[in-house]
């Protein structure tokens, strides 16, 4: 488990904002039977999104998935003890509350803040398995006044090489990527596809050389990069899977979810 921070140049982003912006009665027994089959029959085509919406959470926790909802008390209990409440010198607060994680950030504007989550036991499984093979998506969340992003990060924070995408309450996304000690900006744009001050769910692929990120289950970027091995999905051979926020702000995790890749 490993909790640090990075520092971002902000005329970066500055600068790939000011592109953007360039562009721009009664019944009888019969009739009590047919009305009886007529409701068997409405409970057979009744769509999936009318269930009782835990059934669509356990449905999450597949033997091929793990699902964190936060609902504990400690953070010391995430994920198998892989998340701390940070403390010394960092600017960052990281804490459960009303069964979501949140990290905190009221000080430093220009400091990036990732967990990685280096292991995951799959349901059903007694083996502790690393994330290198692994996706993860997230139901994330910044406070309206925010002057950042939360998202998800592929790759590893430890080893100082990374991909870092996030989205904030403007309806911008953010892609960092970090390799070894420079940390840079690769792209900050708008998308449709972000629900302003509200919930979005991040995710990613792996499409042969190349790494997909999706904002609510639609196509947003997708870069090729050098150090990507495509069998293994390893990115310069140490990868894994995170979480990340950058900037002042409050930052929510709903949910996370950690999945073997296909």
């Amino acid at each position: 488990m490993v909790v640090i921070g990075d520092r971002i140049t902000f005329c970066q982003v500055e600068r790939a904002l000011a592109l953007v912006s360039r562009f721009e009665p009664h019944r009888t027994t019969k009739h009590l039977i047919g009305f009886a089959f007529l409701l068997v029959g409405l409970a057979a085509v009744l769509p999936a999104a009318a269930q009782d919406p835990s059934t669509a959470v356990q449905s999450q926790n597949s033997a091929n998935s793990v699902f964190e909802s936060f609902d504990g008390d400690e953070i010391t209990t995430v994920l198998g003890g892989q998340f701390r409440a940070s403390s010394g010198t960092s600017p960052w607060l990281v804490y459960l509350s009303d069964g979501r994680l949140v990290l905190e950030n009221r000080q430093d504007a220009d400091s990036l803040h990732y967990n990685d989550i280096a292991f995951v036991r799959y349901p059903n499984s007694t083996i502790v398995e690393t994330t290198e093979n692994a996706t993860i998506s997230a139901i994330v969340e910044g406070s309206a006044t925010s002057t950042g992003g939360v998202g998800i990060l592929v790759g590893s924070g430890k080893a100082g090489v990374y991909l870092a995408f996030t989205v904030d309450s403007s309806g911008r996304y953010h892609l960092f990527q970090k390799d070894g000690r420079q940390l840079r900006t690769v792209t900050t744009d708008t998308s449709a596809a972000i629900l302003s001050n509200r919930p979005n769910e991040l995710s990613y692929e792996v499409r042969g050389a190349n790494i997909a990120f999706l904002i609510n289950g639609e196509d947003t970027i997708q870069i090729e990069s050098p150090n990507l091995t495509p069998a293994s999905r390893r990115i310069d051979g140490r990868t894994g899977v995170g979480v990340a926020a950058f900037g002042v702000g409050t930052f929510y995790f709903d949910s996370v979810t950690i999945s073997k890749a296909n």
